[in-house]
């Protein structure tokens, strides 16, 4: 509902977040009960009814988080919340995840993908942030060694189906 608003459902060319939550504060979305999400997410299908039925879902207000928030964002994920986020999927860099002696947790996930940073600003795209693991190792700076600030990674739910990256994350 709200990607096809924003996008005057036939752009589909991804979405910000400012617009997103805009909608959402404003207007709000239907439950994905009264319209479930269906792979033909640009199909503008949306009634009158709908309309009325989004602004019993709306926003009460939102707030863009910043690195100061890590604790925060990682607390709601552990309390078993979400937390939708934006990116620019298009321009990440990502590479397999391989064991290392000195990021043991790294040995059960050998060959999943992982992001390493974004360059760029290509691809706007909604996601959802389902998790974290501390102790998750990416070569930032490609020396091979365990440096500081290379370990951490967030657990991402895509859209895209389970065909994408790690399963659909």
């Amino acid at each position: 509902f709200v990607y096809s608003a924003v996008n005057n459902a036939d752009n589909d060319k991804g979405t910000v977040a400012e617009d997103n939550y805009r909608l959402l504060k404003y207007v709000g979305a239907p439950s994905i009960a009264e319209l479930p999400y269906d792979e033909v997410y640009l199909d503008w299908n949306a009634s009158g009814d709908l309309w009325k039925k989004a602004m019993n879902w709306r926003l009460k207000d939102y707030y863009f988080p910043d690195d100061e928030d890590l604790q925060q964002i990682k607390q709601t994920l552990a309390d078993g919340k979400v937390i939708s986020y934006s990116t620019f999927i298009s321009s990440w860099v990502s590479e397999k995840i391989v064991a290392h002696p000195d990021a043991p947790e790294n040995s059960k996930y050998v060959d999943e993908y992982i992001v390493k940073y974004q360059d760029g600003y290509e691809g706007p795209h909604r996601m959802t942030l389902v998790g974290y693991n501390d102790n998750l190792w990416v070569d930032q700076n490609s020396n091979s060694k365990v440096d500081k600030g290379e370990m951490g990674a967030f657990k991402i739910a895509n859209s895209w189906g389970d065909e994408y990256a790690n399963k659909g994350f």
